[in-house]
């Protein structure tokens, strides 16, 4: 009797992890979340360029955000509450597109423009 319940079972669990691994890859609109990582705790704001195909808005997450098109990339300006991580949302048409971004202007809290942006890399995740 215990054999048969785990024969059941086993194919049932199986199947199960099987669509739960393939619901991340269903290409569609969404909201990617995007983090500015640097070199410093925290951060006043950060200007931000992102390129490909499909994006439509930004929203905030932990910030205030604003955002327009600009050619071929989008702008984002992302300006950090207190002891928050520069974190926006991402409006795309599809969440399986590939996003580059560059970091243009990191300002510290105190509003004084970061010399040096070699350390600064934006994270993007579905």
């Amino acid at each position: 009797m215990r054999h048969m319940t785990l024969r059941r079972l086993v194919p049932a669990f199986v199947v199960a992890i099987a669509l739960s691994a393939c619901a991340d890859s269903i290409p569609g609109p969404g909201t990617m979340t995007v983090t500015l990582k640097g070199p410093w705790v925290t951060e006043g704001a950060a200007l931000i360029s992102i390129f490909g195909d499909g994006i439509t808005g930004v929203t905030q997450i932990n910030s205030r955000v604003f955002g327009e098109h600009d050619a071929d990339s989008f702008i984002v300006v992302v300006v950090a509450e207190p002891s928050a991580e520069l974190t926006f949302g991402l409006q795309v048409l599809d969440t399986l597109a590939a996003f580059e971004a560059h970091v243009l202007q990191v300002a510290a809290p105190h509003d004084v423009l970061r010399p040096v942006l070699a350390d600064y890399e934006v994270e993007i995740r579905r």
